[in-house]
């Protein structure tokens, strides 16, 4: 399976390089979740990397974060026990989150950075949100974070994956550095809607990432030719 390559334990031991690069957009991805997450909630943070989140928010809320790779979650309580913050961790697929919490109701579920854009192909998209669904709250949200693929910058793997069958369209196969041989599906908005609303979700807002380091919304016409990202929040559809 294609997430087995973030098993890989020196893209965890790198991780925090990985981050300092795309500080912008930890700095307002934090920001947007302090306006969205209120104390004392329970909250999931899907593909939890080494734990920011878990810090950030340990302390105010239940929270409990999943990643597939043992190292990161090895540093992220390392980073836990010496911050003194309680928060819960869980090495595993997050494709397999129905199996983790089955009596379990979260208030908050979060996937950040590019934790959704790396589940492929489409069929295990639409999967992994009914799954969260099911673990919701009935009045709960998804704040999530996808790279945008409608831009000019993106031209070139947009018309390779175009005549290639082996992906779909909006897929980024990575050539090199750890994560070689992984493949990053990049989203339109049009497409975010789709997928939620066949999943039983709608959009309560999207926020336009300005590149290059989508460290700050846009909402004028520069949205139209220079989003870089979109951070979703997304709530249940009412029958």
């Amino acid at each position: 399976m294609a997430l087995n390559i973030y098993k890989n334990p020196e893209i965890a031991n790198k991780y925090s390089a990985t981050l300092k690069k795309r500080a912008g957009l930890c700095l307002f991805d934090e920001y947007y979740l302090e306006k969205n997450i209120s104390q004392n909630t329970k909250v999931l943070d899907l593909g939890c990397g080494t734990g920011r989140h878990l810090i950030k928010f340990g302390n105010i809320t239940d929270i409990t974060g999943v990643d597939i790779s043992p190292r990161m979650i090895e540093i992220a309580n390392k980073a836990l026990d010496k911050n003194n913050i309680s928060a819960k961790t869980i090495v595993g697929d997050i494709l397999n989150i129905d199996k983790f919490f089955k009596d379990v109701r979260f208030d908050t579920i979060l996937m950040m950075y590019h934790t959704f854009g790396s589940i492929v192909p489409y069929n295990n998209r639409v999967l992994l949100l009914k799954k969260i669904k099911s673990i919701l709250k009935k009045d709960g949200n998804l704040i999530f974070h996808v790279h945008n693929r409608n831009h000019l910058k993106n031209l070139k793997f947009l018309l390779d994956t175009y005549w290639n069958n082996k992906f779909e369209i909006g897929d980024k196969l990575v050539t090199d550095g750890e994560l070689k041989g992984a493949v990053i599906h990049f989203f339109s908005k049009r497409e975010l809607e789709r997928i939620l609303d066949l999943a039983g979700f709608k959009i309560a807002e999207l926020i336009n990432l300005e590149l290059p380091n989508e460290k700050k919304q846009i909402n004028n016409f520069k949205k139209l030719f220079n989003t870089g990202g979109f951070i979703i929040k997304a709530c249940q559809k009412k029958l």
